[in-house]
């Protein structure tokens, strides 16, 4: 399939650009003739691995939910009752993607978000966004995809940008290459008018340079809920909970070896190796912490830990076997 490989690899990115999308919401998708695949509802983006984790299905399937008229949640519900827990269900926005072009990237963009929970967001798109489409808010599925159908009908031509109202972007392109291209000046049209409180883009930036030197390597990572730079000292690690949870040490600042470290530092900011998602929480607390010690005390105040007391402790097998 072409551009599959590119396609996971920008999955994978997405689940760690917490400013695109968050949790297990967002879809991808992309066409081969007469069918669509796209991503699963409730998969998370880093889970698509190969062809196997989209859900296939002939586009005329929902083409033909589009023009019932009457009874729209009837027809949804009877739809989706078919798919039993251990089967792909497609995602909700299926009715949309079918619509547009061959590459789709449907995302809860913060930055999106912010602009479409606006009173004047249609003034603020058309001021800012000439060739983007405002869709009014409709219930996701077929009733929403109504909506953008009629917009389509009205417009002449299928829209490469959509805002939603109160729900995020939509993206699409008929050529990868311009599908990328066309997320990359979105995306950052959109950092660039938002003053986030809460989202540190120069963070999620070095995220995605990190991701682009790892990735070719087969080494995963995810973004940290601390996204701010790390406080001095932070690579000292100075208790025996957080030597245990962390390890020894976050090597150097600009990360060239990872090993089998959980935690690493990168630009001066954090990111987490750690695979399994109960012990990513349990690293993310004690990462918390550790900040907290740094940003209380001056170096001078401080009291370090020896480097044999590190090494005794992060080699230490009863704490090997708590981590």
């Amino acid at each position: 399939m072409k551009n599959l490989d590119q396609i996971i690899s920008l999955c994978k990115l997405i689940d760690i650009r917490k400013d695109y999308n968050q949790s297990n919401g967002g879809n991808i998708s992309f066409k081969d003739g007469n069918k669509i695949y796209i991503k699963p509802s409730g998969k998370h983006m880093a889970r698509i691995n190969g062809l196997d984790d989209f859900y296939c299905s002939q586009m005329k399937i929902f083409s033909d939910l589009l023009t019932k008229t009457e009874d729209l949640d009837l027809h949804q519900q009877k739809f989706f009752k078919q798919f039993s827990p251990e089967q792909h269900r497609p995602s909700i926005e299926t009715f949309l993607h079918v619509q547009l072009k061959k590459y789709t990237l449907h995302l809860h963009h913060i930055g999106s978000l912010i602009i479409s929970c606006r009173r004047d967001w249609k003034e603020f798109v058309a001021a800012n966004f000439q060739d983007a489409l405002c869709l009014d808010y409709a219930h996701p599925g077929i009733e929403l995809g109504k909506e953008l159908q009629d917009q389509i009908k009205s417009l002449g031509f299928i829209p490469e940008v959509v805002f939603m109202q109160n729900h995020g972007i939509i993206l699409s392109s008929d050529n990868y290459d311009d599908f990328k291209l066309l997320i990359n000046i979105t995306f950052k049209k959109i950092n660039s008018l938002i003053e986030y409180h809460n989202f540190n883009i120069d963070y999620f930036e070095k995220a995605e340079s990190l991701f682009n030197i790892l990735h070719n390597r087969g080494i995963s990572f995810y973004s940290s809920l601390y996204n701010k730079k790390i406080p001095e000292n932070f690579s000292n690690f100075l208790s025996p909970d957080i030597i245990i949870h962390l390890g020894e040490t976050t090597e150097t600042k600009d990360l060239i070896t990872v090993g089998d470290k959980k935690v690493l530092i990168f630009k001066d900011y954090i990111f987490i190796l750690e695979q399994d998602p109960i012990k990513r929480l349990e690293i993310e607390e004690l990462v918390l912490a550790q900040i907290e010690i740094c940003q209380n005390l001056k170096k001078s105040e401080i009291h370090f830990l020896s480097s044999d007391i590190v090494k005794r402790i992060s080699t230490w097998a009863l704490g090997k076997a708590r981590r």
